[in-house]
């Protein structure tokens, strides 16, 4: 460790005694012990369970891209990774695409909802 020379260190070198600054002082090596101990103790049992489980096998699908989500956004990309001769698989939560754009029916009447459109779940936006 690299500590700055000032008077009080120029003194205790003169009085024999050393300062408590050494990095093997006995204090220093019990932290560092109980450290790593303690960080040790937490990550093991991680370890430990991700090692037992099964291991997941990976199957080729003859995908080169997956995008996620089905919006505007996603298909956008979905179309340009097409173009470019690479096959991409759309996943999307919904049993539709596009996102929060979609048409719906009000008051009798076909309306266009956007990106703007949160729905009565979101009144104060």
């Amino acid at each position: 460790m690299f500590l700055p020379k000032d008077d009080s260190d120029q003194n205790q070198k003169n009085s024999g005694e050393s300062p408590c600054t050494s990095i093997d002082s006995p204090r220093r090596k019990f932290l560092k012990t109980a450290g790593i101990s303690a960080a040790a103790a937490t990550v093991s049992p991680t370890l430990l369970a991700a090692s037992s489980k099964a291991a997941i096998t990976v199957t080729d699908n003859g995908y080169d891209v997956i995008v996620i989500g089905g919006g505007f956004a996603g298909v956008t990309a979905a179309r340009d990774i097409s173009m470019r001769g690479h096959r991409a698989l759309i996943l999307e939560a919904r049993p539709r695409l596009g996102g929060r754009t979609f048409t719906s029916r009000f008051a009798g009447h076909d309306i266009d909802l956007g990106g703007a459109w949160f729905g009565n779940s979101q009144p104060f936006i």
